[in-house]
């Protein structure tokens, strides 16, 4: 896997909405072998993961706290919280049958998707933060899975300790 568009660029037509709190969730699935191949330079979902194009937004005057931010991804029945470094990488090489790599090309292959993945941190007022947030799919439902899917996040927390929760449809995001 190579990263080809670390950052796509979606018209917001193309984006999935969603505000809560003085939070404002975008999301676009990478759906489609071409888009896939166009983003990742392979195709993700027959590997068995999903990847999502998230921003967040902080509409509100105050600091947001994202560090214990929690991302999950619910396809049909079946739910799936968001996959860091080692997962993604384990779950790619097992997808794409990888038994053997180089120390070198595991390395190579973590810094590119920390580059791209949604890194939780402080988010300031009138601030946006965006990034990859990828999950475990069944590889079967790799042409469908953005039909019957909703992305979540949780543990978004306000100065005053009260935290908020989105939930969004993402089967709408496709042009």
């Amino acid at each position: 896997m190579r990263v080809l568009q670390p950052s796509p660029g979606f018209p917001p037509s193309e984006m999935a909405q969603a505000e809560a709190d003085g939070i404002r969730l975008k999301a676009r699935p990478i759906d489609g072998t071409t888009l896939n191949y166009e983003i990742f330079d392979d195709d993700l979902p027959r590997a068995g993961i999903a990847a999502v194009w998230v921003q967040l937004q902080n509409v509100t005057p105050t600091v947001l706290n994202l560090s214990r931010i929690r991302w999950h991804l619910r396809v049909g029945n079946l739910s799936s919280r968001n996959l860091d470094a080692k997962s993604f990488l384990r779950r790619f090489y097992e997808g794409r049958k990888i038994r053997m790599y180089s120390l070198a090309a595991d390395e190579e292959a973590t810094k590119e998707f920390e580059a791209i993945a949604f890194r939780s941190r402080e988010l300031k007022a009138s601030e946006t933060v965006e990034g990859f947030v990828f999950f475990k799919v069944d590889p079967s439902l790799a042409e469908s899975w953005t039909h019957v899917s909703l992305l979540g996040v949780r543990d978004i927390e306000q100065p005053d300790g009260r935290k908020i929760r989105l939930e969004l449809p993402i089967r709408h995001a496709r042009p």
